[in-house]
């Protein structure tokens, strides 16, 4: 018989360091066939579908129909082909999970999978928007998100172990502050080493460079500030510290395959 305390202190601080910055919570039901690269995760929980709507992920030429009752998910900063007929009827989340090193948990995972079978869990998130919105179905709402999210979480305990982290205060910077202006000499700054030793270090351990993760971040935050509807694209331009709305959406398309428009009408297009 068990006496005493246990103190599951490894998983304390887990709990109390993980985040999850929910962007899109939305039901879905529109026409669309476009290819772009999003920088942060999209989970969408199938509720109708003729069987003609897909998902292709861009490189590797994975397909999958979707179905009713299934859920598919895709990591963030993976290029996703996908054709939405009209009878497709889904939600759709859109998140980043960041953990205490404040690198995203799914960050180039390269994932695109399918869970079926999950219509009990997509009753119980109906159950959640046909409720009066307030802090308890906040509340579980994402203990539901956060439920489902844990299936898709790859394993990557081995890889830990000889992964370089960059220092939080880095990571906080390039969410929260990274613009056009950003250079890794101010990245080095920030973590306390030569621009040489971060970017080998960095390169070392990942399959792309410093400066591509400079750029994705300054593309994510752009993301963010473009659901904003409050915001011209010359506004974000701004905030972002280009020189011009061209140069900004020249960067927007390279990074993401499509313009800040066509951004902002995919996000905003729902019914």
């Amino acid at each position: 018989m068990f006496h005493g305390i246990a103190y599951q202190n490894d998983l304390l601080e887990h709990i109390n360091f993980l985040h999850l910055e929910l962007y899109e919570c939305a039901e879905v039901s529109f026409s669309c066939s476009l290819s772009n690269t999003n920088f942060f995760n999209r989970l969408f929980c199938v509720l109708e579908s003729t069987g003609k709507s897909f998902l292709e992920q861009v490189s590797s030429g994975k397909r999958l129909t979707l179905k009713p009752g299934c859920i598919y998910f895709i990591s963030a900063a993976d290029e996703l082909f996908f054709n939405f007929e009209p009878e497709t009827h889904f939600y759709s989340f859109h998140f980043n999970v960041f953990p205490v090193t404040g690198e995203e948990l799914f960050f180039q995972a390269g994932l695109l999978m399918e869970e079926c079978g999950n219509e009990t869990w997509i009753r119980e998130v109906t159950e959640i928007f046909a409720a009066p919105q307030t802090q308890t179905s906040a509340l579980r709402m994402e203990s539901m998100l956060l439920q489902k999210i844990a299936h898709f979480l790859p394993d990557r305990s081995a890889r830990d172990a000889n992964v370089f982290s960059l220092p939080p205060a880095l990571h906080m910077f390039l969410r929260k502050e990274a613009n056009a202006q950003t250079t890794l000499a101010d990245l080095a700054e920030i973590a306390g080493v030569s621009v040489d030793t971060l970017s080998r270090r960095f390169s070392q351990y990942n399959h792309f460079t410093l400066k591509s993760f400079l750029n994705h971040s300054i593309a994510a935050r752009a993301e963010c500030l473009l659901r904003n509807p409050d915001l011209k694209i010359k506004d974000v331009a701004k905030k972002l510290k280009f020189t011009s709305e061209y140069y900004f959406s020249r960067f927007f398309k390279r990074e993401t395959s499509q313009t800040p428009g066509k951004f902002r009408i995919s996000s905003c297009r729902r019914s």
